[in-house]
């Protein structure tokens, strides 16, 4: 018999399977009380998947699923919500935690007395005996049970699916983007061949089992994202231009183009807007569109009519999110289903009815970024890519499970299923090298001609370099570790420190004027900006809101810290003072990484994400664009004499003295992307990626 005991303002009767609020009971499922009951006899601790399912399901083999299933029916029994917990905590990618006070008694009838109150608890010796005869029994017949209700498959010790990938195409360069043909027997995808210039994709056609690819489109614009039409005759894919995006079909045995629409759009990158998908609707009559139209402020989920060109939005991101991406309709086109990016780092999955229905969110991991999804033929179930990973998620209500043996050391991405038959496809590729570059600005004396040097590199991603003020050491993000953390070194790249250990996504690293202390924005459940000794030690927390707060840095006296925050609906600057809590709202026309001038009177700032270049004064006032084009916040950087920013592969300045524009220097650096430059001016930084050895489309036979 076990007590009975509290959890929060909720007492747990464990053999009766209820929980009881005043005048409220909920009856519970007898492995779900189990699972609360362990929680509870660890409170406090962080438990493992694994650890979870060998502790509750003892007697069977479960996937994760199961698991993700039990706590979702846990919060919704005590009310929780995933977001903003108060009973059940999920750490992505670690497991969960029970934060709620728990109390245990000793007698299950007393209603009165002293409680026993601990946060842990040790399993009873008298239960020792049983669980070692369970175990012998379990591995008896672990053979028998396998072949009888698993025959195609086996599962992985954390209870996840394993399945069996080969490849489909192997060409040299990079292949992305899979769509299967209504029928299952071909599949078009978007190729970069290794000797393309500029990195240019077309768009190709392959038969699943046999056959050369076909070669449907070779424009000098990049070509992307192919999805077949219904009917099966016909692909529709995206093609970059400058200033604007084509939506196109071909027949899907080649021959002449036609433009759907063409859309306006500021930016191309997924993460802040671009088009990130097309789909069909199953009757083949519309298209959804995700993008961020040209002077909006969050990517949405679009619905364009095919015959007429009419487009609408069909999705309504919150204000102050980066918005709606990578939309897919239903297989009985009923709904959409997308993920909102909440803020940075802070991605997750979502399903919409249609038209105008209520939209339901379908995981709560805070996934740090997102590479597609697709429907399972019954619309029952959703894969998707999610942290360079793929998984999968029951409807309604399951947990998001990971689906293992597709290539654990590789970046997964784009799935796609196929309507008939069971076949699952996506990409398959080395993850992104991020290394950091240093240049000397020619424009300065006694420096070179801008030769790049790479000084930090790694086999993961080092971004966000940052120098110290007296231009010696550079601070920096990276994933070395498996999370994003904040490193130190010196200038040419030696003497390498690591200085936060939180287990987080964290980034944005700028030093405070003194260079002793450096604040970052660090993502959880929420984004919020903290300071930490340049040396190491514990983090202090500087803001505490709900809504992200991002792109710390630093006021010239040292005294104060800007950031970025859409807690106002929009993203705007905001301002906090050191050691207090009190925060003030700095712009009132969108602002987005600020740094204040060198005499402390004025602020520089991107109006938007991205945005132009604003100026105002740093005690309010106008707000006044002095450079007309739109830079995200790792474009730019402020010196003492102006502003240098990085239009493509090209490195500006924008002199303050005659208020003139010139060109410096083009970036030898594969694919750049943060730029830096010392406060004299002296030195730039620039992180940039080494093209992938290459991605393949890889298929998965009979998945189910």
């Amino acid at each position: 018999m076990r007590h009975e005991l509290r959890i929060g303002d909720w007492r747990i009767e464990p053999d009766a399977g209820r929980l009881n609020r005043g005048d409220e009971q909920v009856q519970l499922e007898l492995k779900v009380m189990d699972l609360l009951v362990h929680l509870a006899e660890h409170a406090g601790e962080v438990l493992t998947k694994d650890r979870l399912i060998r502790a509750v399901w003892q007697e069977t083999f479960v996937t994760d699923e199961v698991l993700s299933n039990a706590v979702w029916q846990l919060r919704k029994a005590l009310g929780d919500d995933a977001r903003h917990p108060r009973y059940i905590e999920t750490l992505p990618r670690r497991g969960y935690r029970l934060i709620a006070p728990v109390e245990f008694r000793a007698d299950s009838s007393q209603d009165a007395g002293e409680p026993e109150i601990r946060a842990q608890a040790v399993q009873p010796k008298s239960r020792r005996w049983v669980l070692a005869l369970t175990v012998t029994l379990v591995l008896l017949g672990a053979a028998t049970v396998l072949v009888i209700w698993f025959p195609r498959t086996t599962l992985a010790p954390t209870g996840a699916l394993t399945l069996r990938a080969v490849p489909f195409t192997s060409h040299s360069g990079s292949e992305e983007r899979p769509d299967f043909s209504p029928q299952g027997d071909r599949i078009a995808y978007q190729w970069i061949a290794k000797d393309e210039k500029n990195g240019n994709s077309d768009i190709y056609v392959k038969q699943v089992g046999l056959g050369e690819p076909l070669r449907l489109t070779s424009d000098p614009n990049p070509d992307m994202c192919p999805r077949w039409a219904p009917d099966g005759q016909r692909i529709a894919f995206v093609r970059w231009l400058s200033d604007k995006v084509a939506i196109i079909e071909v027949p899907a045995l080649g021959g002449s183009e036609r433009t759907l629409a063409e859309l306006r759009t500021d930016v191309r990158l997924y993460d802040q807007g671009g088009l990130s998908d097309l789909s069909w609707s199953p009757d083949g009559k519309r298209l959804a569109i995700s993008f961020r139209p040209h002077g909006t402020l969050e990517a949405r989920c679009h619905l364009l009519d095919v015959d007429s060109g009419h487009l609408e939005a069909c999705t309504s991101p919150p204000k102050g999110t980066f918005g709606d991406y990578f939309g897919q309709f239903s297989p009985d086109g009923r709904a959409i289903a997308f993920f909102r990016r909440k803020g940075w780092g802070i991605c997750d999955l979502y399903q919409q009815s249609l038209p105008n229905g209520p939209v339901q969110q379908l995981t709560f991991e805070s996934f740090p970024g997102a590479r597609g999804l697709a429907w399972m033929p019954d619309g029952r179930q959703i894969v998707f890519a999610a942290d360079d990973r793929l998984w999968r998620v029951a409807l309604p209500g399951g947990g998001p499970v990971p689906l293992t043996g597709t290539g654990e050391n590789l970046a997964r991405e784009y799935p796609a299923m196929s309507s008939k038959g069971s076949l699952l496809a996506y990409a398959q590729g080395t993850p992104v090298q991020r290394d950091i570059w240093r240049l000397a600005n020619p424009l300065a004396e006694h420096t070179g001609q801008g030769r790049a040097e790479r000084i930090i590199s790694s086999t993961r991603g080092d971004d966000n370099p940052q120098f110290s003020p007296d231009g010696n050491r550079i601070a920096f993000a990276s994933n070395r570790t498996g999370y994003l953390e904040i490193f130190v070194c010196n200038n040419d790249g030696s003497g390498l420190r690591q200085v936060t250990h939180l287990k987080a996504d964290s980034g944005s690293p700028t030093w405070s004027p003194d260079g002793r202390q450096i604040c970052f924005d660090s993502f959880t459940q929420d984004a919020e900006v903290y300071v930490v000794n340049a040396e190491g030690g514990a983090p202090r927390r500087l803001t505490t809101h709900p809504a992200a707060d991002v792109t710390p840095t630093w006021s010239r006296d040292g005294r104060s810290v800007y950031f970025s925050s859409n807690r106002s609906g929009r993203y705007e600057i905001w301002k906090t003072t050191v050691g207090r809590s009190e925060v003030s709202q700095v712009t009132r026309q969108g602002g987005f990484r600020c740094i204040e001038s060198l005499d402390g009177t004025r602020l520089y700032y991107a109006n938007g994400f991205p945005g132009q270049i604003t100026v105002m004064p740093t005690g309010g006032g106008p707000e006044t664009p002095i450079l007309k084009k739109n830079l995200s916040f790792v474009q730019w950087d402020l010196s003492s004499a102006g502003i240098y920013f990085r239009d493509e592969r090209k490195v500006c300045f924008l002199d303050f003295a005659t208020g003139s524009t010139r060109e410096v220097l083009t970036l030898n650096v594969p694919n750049p992307a943060t730029l830096r430059v010392t406060l004299d001016g002296r030195w730039f930084l620039c992180s940039g990626s080494d093209p992938r050895e290459g991605s393949d489309i890889v298929l998965v036979e009979d998945f189910r």
